[in-house]
């Protein structure tokens, strides 16, 4: 997914503490299962979901993943 977004989405791989998510603008959950997953609460805090950078991950994860490659 890192690799598909670069040039579209500014993408930084981080390790970050949990904290981080209180927060958040936008989170988001990736994964082969769900693919990119809006996530609309975090610690009974609401999200406004999907955002306009989750709505670019998930454009991006089908186009790509329609061309059937791994990333």
């Amino acid at each position: 997914m890192l690799d598909w977004c670069a040039g579209e989405i500014d993408v930084v791989e981080q390790d970050a503490p949990i904290e981080v998510l209180q927060t958040a603008d936008e989170v988001i959950l990736v994964g082969t299962t769900r693919d990119v997953q809006a996530i609309d609460k975090v610690d009974g805090r609401e999200l406004a979901a999907p955002g306009p950078i989750t709505l670019k991950a998930q454009e991006i994860w089908a186009r790509e993943a329609a061309k059937g490659i791994d990333p």
